[in-house]
Formats: structure tokens, sequence, C-alpha cells
């Protein structure tokens, strides 16, 4: 048998998961203003990852974008089609 012990109603709300901020936000809102953003990257894998992340959350903020880079750097952008 486990071991276990009873807590009340208000000791349950202490176990509460905590919602921690997304760190896309920042990014993804300025996307959605029309604004471009760059960010660095360590490798194609890494690029590739980054990119496909934003066009991911892009499309659940109703939107899609666009991205060209350089040997280290990632410039994506919002595209309305």
């Amino acid at each position: 048998m486990p071991d276990y012990t009873v807590i009340a109603e208000d000791t349950w709300e202490l176990y509460a998961p905590v919602q921690e901020p997304d760190p896309w936000e920042p990014l993804m809102r300025d996307l959605s203003e029309g604004k471009i953003v760059c960010l660095p990257y360590t490798g194609p894998k890494d690029r590739r990852a980054k990119r496909l992340s934003i066009a991911r959350r892009a499309a659940t903020w109703g939107f899609k974008t666009e991205a060209r880079y350089t040997d280290s750097e990632l410039a994506v952008r919002r595209v309305d089609s």
C-alpha cells in the first residue's frame, strides 16, 4: 500500500501549477505589429528549428512569415497574403 496523507482544500491551492510566461511572446508581438526580427543561430539545424518554431507560432496568431538568413543570423517578417 502506498504512503499518503490527506490535505485540506486550502493546501490544495498551494499545489496549483505556476504559469511561466512564454519567452516567444515579445518576438511574436513584434512580428504581429509588422516589425522585422533578427535572431542569431548556431548552425543549419538551429536555424531550421527557429524558423519552423516561429512559423508554427505565427500560424496560431493568424499570420504567415517569410524568413531570410546570412551565415549567422535569421531574419523573419510577417507576410500578409
